[in-house]
């Protein structure tokens, strides 16, 4: 990446007489470092979270962690060089600050605008909505092809992000459980009229499993990936018991 290309190219122009401070020490995974630098943006945080797999959870070293620019900056600081007369002299000099950009966002983002806090207000919402027509003995098709439409749209983002690209931390990403690429458009078979109920219930119960597996398995933090898949475990609760219901209306 951008920050590892003037590493390499300084370690090889420079050879064996570079000596960085500790390079194989292991510190923080590659998913905190990143994190680190994005509690700011919650919603950068965690789109970015979601998007990266167990490759991302690998304790780095040092010499790793240097995808990180202001860790290129530091190691730099108390690297050493080893002049052609035996003796080791610091790399960087001086330090001068040539441009000093202005924050141009808040320092803390409102808790009405944090992703727990806005998926946890449509998580009880869809519910008790959810619930209260399921208590009716109504289904309503378009509310799951919606959710479970839009979490078969995230999982292909997520599917190529692993198999098109070669970013390599966004391989083996349980997130796909839950968010799974089938949904788009198996939805669309599941919630048809003509489904039997041994073919509904096969589906969401299906479905149910791995979204409970994907939420056990899941490294995202803050919780608000839980608070998804739990609204749409409920949906496939729900879908199990209709099945079983000999009278349905559908909307």
């Amino acid at each position: 990446n951008c920050s590892t290309r003037p590493r390499d190219m300084i370690s090889q122009a420079c050879g064996d007489s570079l000596q960085w401070p500790m390079p194989n020490r292991p510190g923080k995974s590659y998913r905190n470092w990143m994190n680190d630098y994005l509690g700011e943006v919650p919603w950068y945080q965690f789109g970015m979270n979601l998007a990266i797999g167990y490759p991302s959870d690998q304790v780095a070293s040092n010499w790793q962690a240097m995808y990180i620019p202001n860790n290129v900056f530091n190691q730099l600081a108390q690297a050493t060089i080893r002049q052609p007369n035996g003796q080791s002299v610091p790399v960087v000099v001086d330090t001068r600050t040539l441009f000093e950009a202005q924050k141009t966002f808040r320092q803390q983002v409102p808790i009405w605008m944090q992703p727990e806090f806005v998926f946890a207000l449509l998580g009880i919402g869809i519910s008790l909505f959810s619930v209260r027509r399921w208590l009716r003995g109504k289904y309503d098709r378009w509310l799951d092809l919606g959710l479970f439409g839009f979490a078969g749209l995230c999982g292909w983002f997520l599917f190529l992000l692993w198999f098109a690209t070669d970013h390599g931390v966004t391989t083996w990403n349980p997130t796909l459980l839950w968010l799974a690429p089938f949904h788009l458009p198996g939805i669309f078979w599941a919630t048809r009229k003509s489904r039997t109920n041994r073919q509904r219930t096969g589906y969401f119960g299906s479905t149910a499993v791995l979204i409970i597996l994907g939420l056990f398995l899941s490294k995202v933090p803050g919780g608000a990936d839980t608070l998804i898949g739990l609204t749409l475990l409920v949906r496939c609760i729900l879908q199990v018991n209709v099945s079983r219901t000999t009278q349905v209306v559908t909307t």
